[in-house]
């Protein structure tokens, strides 16, 4: 398993994979198949899951940490989230600050590639104060200040929108709070690739000299 100190030098490797440019986003957003996507409907709320072990193997929180997987990336030219999707037909969306004003703390865990010229990924955590998860992660991952950040920015200000890293690399958000829907999300259809109908967790590239150490 990597220590805090290991995964410091891996986040100044993602921090200098490319030029580090952002554009603004409003939503985090999960896609999923429609089972999925109708319990959580019923439900009126997003339940934590334990995390896979997709990505690095020596990620202090794969197979240990309970949450939930969101995307924050937007399309460089239209600022909406990406699409097609990878992982289901269905996508809720939930307003960014209301994650950061529930999960305000944010931390460093895993980046990582799966070898043959693909994307890039960065994973990151954000946790509740004083929580079990919140202490977890304080021990064994980088805490990120939440302004000034390379890779997912939240401005102290409200009218100013959180910022996300936009230089080819995914960035991947573990939340660790079971999170209720309040009515200021969005849910529905989204476009599908079709020729991805199963994603199942994958270890990184062993031989990438970019995300490896």
């Amino acid at each position: 398993m990597y220590s805090k100190a290991d995964l410091k030098v891996l986040m100044d490797q993602a921090e200098d994979f490319d030029d580090l440019k952002y554009k603004p986003i409003t939503w985090f957003y999960r896609d999923m198949e429609e089972e999925y996507y109708d319990k959580i409907m019923r439900r009126e709320k997003i339940t934590v899951r334990l995390k896979d072990e997709n990505g690095d193997p020596r990620s202090p929180i794969n197979g240990r940490v309970q949450g939930t997987n969101f995307q924050v990336n937007v399309h460089r030219k239209t600022g909406q989230p990406m699409e097609p999707s990878i992982y289901g037909d269905w996508r809720i969306k939930i307003p960014a600050r209301e994650i950061w004003e529930r999960c305000p703390n944010l931390y460093f865990a895993d980046f990582y590639c799966y070898g043959n010229g693909s994307r890039h990924h960065v994973t990151l955590v954000m946790t509740e104060d004083d929580t079990p998860w919140d202490r977890f992660c304080w021990k064994r991952l980088p805490l990120l200040d939440a302004e000034e950040n390379p890779f997912l920015r939240f401005p102290e200000w409200q009218w100013e929108s959180p910022t996300v890293l936009c230089n080819g690399i995914w960035v991947e958000v573990l939340v660790t709070e079971n999170l209720g829907l309040s009515g200021s999300e969005e849910a529905g259809k989204v476009k599908r690739f079709p020729r991805n109908r199963t994603i199942l967790p994958k270890d990184k590239d062993p031989h990438c000299p970019h995300c490896n150490i």
